[in-house]
């Protein structure tokens, strides 16, 4: 072995031993952007059948199910869902939101924020008949449908 050889191969103890420790500084990993407008596309691509696992992920007792009994959970709730959602339509003959709540005697209110919480609520029902939708949610989601593209794939999903 050479002389400067030698120095190559010691210079990272030499360094460490007066304080240049020449230790790699942590990179955040890259990876390619994606558009919103792509994002929320691929997601509505997926059928509603197919959202089980992430629909029972905060269900305290989901370990103790099987995929194929979440499966049929979610296919069941979708179904019955839609059969009540057409059920309470031909009832109080209407079918929009705020013309059901006004029939069903319910009392709509827009609070700007939810009282007292630590996670992210969009809107809730109090017994006997308050229906509270806050308005943070809505005007994010407003913005969101701002977005170039955003609306035409969100525009009629879930009409049917």
């Amino acid at each position: 072995m050479t002389k400067q050889e030698l120095q190559k191969a010691l210079e990272p103890i030499a360094q460490g031993l007066f304080g240049k420790q020449g230790a790699r500084r942590y990179e955040r990993p890259h990876f390619p952007l994606r558009s919103l407008e792509t994002m929320v596309k691929d997601l509505t691509e997926i059928p509603q059948e197919e959202w089980f696992s992430y629909v029972f992920s905060r269900e305290p007792l989901n370990g103790k199910f099987q995929d194929d009994q979440r499966r049929h959970w979610m296919e069941q709730s979708i179904a019955c869902g839609r059969e009540y959602g057409r059920r309470v339509c031909k009832e109080y003959g209407c079918s929009t939101p705020k013309e059901l709540a006004r029939a069903m005697g319910m009392k709509v209110t827009y609070p700007a924020y939810p009282e007292k919480t630590d996670r992210v609520l969009f809107a809730e029902f109090r017994e006997p008949n308050d229906i509270r939708i806050y308005m943070d949610g809505v005007k994010k989601a407003k913005k969101l449908l701002e977005q170039p593209g955003i609306y035409g794939i969100l525009g009629g999903a879930g009409c049917r």
